[in-house]
């Protein structure tokens, strides 16, 4: 629409530069309607870092910890345990 209406086509590109103008000043338009969102005071029911932390170290159903082992260095036992030794497994292609 806004091509036709600067007369931009595929041979014609006399206007391209004010059409750019025009699209890339277009974004700010939604500018003025910010005041129409919810105040910073909302964010507040958004999980913390603290939350997100929790929710890795727990598996959803049982509240325990995940097999993965602890994600945060917080307990200093856990953070001196080697890491467990995981074995490949190998199979055969052949029948």
């Amino acid at each position: 629409l806004l091509t036709h209406w600067f007369g931009v086509s595929e041979t014609q590109f006399d206007n391209l530069s004010w059409l750019v103008v025009v699209t890339n000043l277009s974004t700010l338009l939604p500018l003025p309607l910010l005041f129409l969102l919810p105040d910073s005071s909302a964010s507040s029911s958004l999980l913390t870092e603290s939350d997100l932390e929790t929710h890795h170290t727990e598996t959803p159903s049982t509240g325990a910890q995940s097999q993965l082992g602890p994600t945060s260095t917080t307990d200093p036992e856990a953070a001196s345990k080697p890491a467990p030794e995981i074995s490949p497994k190998v199979t055969s292609l052949s029948p």
